[in-house]
């Protein structure tokens, strides 16, 4: 029925990868692109007296096609992004984590424009005793309809006389505007950085990098 809320779940790909570099000059990846297999942090953290440099790359089309194919986990490979690095020489210690967030929300759908939209003062309705929401790309709005041989349209309910059509037959209702649905919105975030202790104070410098590549460096 298009006035039930219908929920979808939104799958959100993994657009970077972390690749962690050893003084020895071995690293190990995130996705191993020979065993195709998917190595853990702790990996990571166990060496990280011999940790050098830690970084999240975008991930390569031909590893992606290949984790995707095999069910590993969900990735995109958007290799216009760019590279981050952390240089962790002098004692600094690494900081990363993502933090993911799901966001659930409601809108309407036009079924003339097929242009989606959510309520706001700004969506005007229809008068009357059946108001309907009107597209505000389109100007569309629910209709009403004679259910007998006639098949008369109303674009009011009050337009018809006592409710009903002309020819005497019962009104039903043309869902255009009113099908409200929801969905789950994704997002991902990556923090990557490093501790450092300074005079006796812990500082922690934190770039903080969303799923489109946007970038905010954090001190604390």
């Amino acid at each position: 029925m298009d006035d039930k809320m219908v929920y979808k779940p939104q799958i959100n790909p993994l657009r970077f990868m972390w690749i962690a570099h050893f003084k020895d000059g071995t690293s190990i990846p995130e996705f191993d692109p020979y065993l195709f297999k998917v190595n853990s942090i702790n990996e990571v953290l166990k060496e990280e007296d011999n940790l050098i440099k830690f970084g999240l790359y975008p991930i390569p089309s031909k590893l992606a096609k290949e984790i995707n194919s095999r069910g590993i986990d969900n990735v995109i490979s958007i290799p216009f992004f760019p590279k981050y690095e952390i240089n962790l020489s002098n004692h600094k210690r690494l900081i990363f984590f993502r933090r993911n967030f799901i966001h659930s929300e409601t809108y309407h759908k036009c079924k003339k424009c097929n242009r989606e939209f959510q309520i706001s003062k700004k969506i005007k309705k229809t008068e009357g005793t059946q108001p309907s929401y009107i597209c505000p790309y389109c100007g569309a709005h629910d209709i009403w309809k004679c259910r007998g041989k006639c098949g008369k349209e109303y674009q009011n309910f009050d337009d018809a006389p006592n409710h009903m059509c002309e020819c005497g037959a019962y009104l039903s209702r043309i869902n255009i505007t009113s099908g409200q649905y929801g969905r789950e919105r994704r997002l991902r975030e990556h923090h990557i950085g490093y501790q450092d202790t300074i005079n006796g104070v812990n500082i922690k410098s934190i770039l903080k990098i969303d799923q489109d590549g946007n970038v905010e460096l954090i001190y604390s």
